[in-house]
């Protein structure tokens, strides 16, 4: 693949991620599901493709969205966790979420 058309890509999964972020913030409980549901069969690029920092956000967004919600049956918590089950299991997860607990 040509390097341009990588940065290209590079370039459109930070934007999108960074959207999904967003979105994973949002007060609404159906906006968080919707976010998370759509990250979830991505989570190998995510693991591989993001920065160290973006992932770093993700998963502490991803974090911050279960302690905040108030409601263990909130429509978010399954997508949440579903997301957040499925990145635990790339290693540059575990190292970000390591860092967080350390620092946090």
């Amino acid at each position: 693949m040509m390097w341009w058309m990588l940065l290209y890509l590079r370039k459109h999964l930070s934007l999108s991620v960074g959207r999904a972020d967003t979105s994973l913030r949002d007060v609404d409980d159906d906006v968080r599901t919707v976010a998370a549901s759509a990250l979830t069969p991505i989570t190998d690029i995510l693991a591989t493709g993001l920065s160290h920092d973006e992932l770093c956000s993700v998963v502490d967004t991803l974090w911050d969205c279960l302690a905040e919600g108030g409601d263990d049956l909130g429509s978010s918590t399954g997508a949440v966790m579903d997301l957040l089950g499925a990145m635990i299991a790339h290693p540059s997860v575990m190292e970000v979420m390591s860092e967080i607990d350390s620092t946090g």
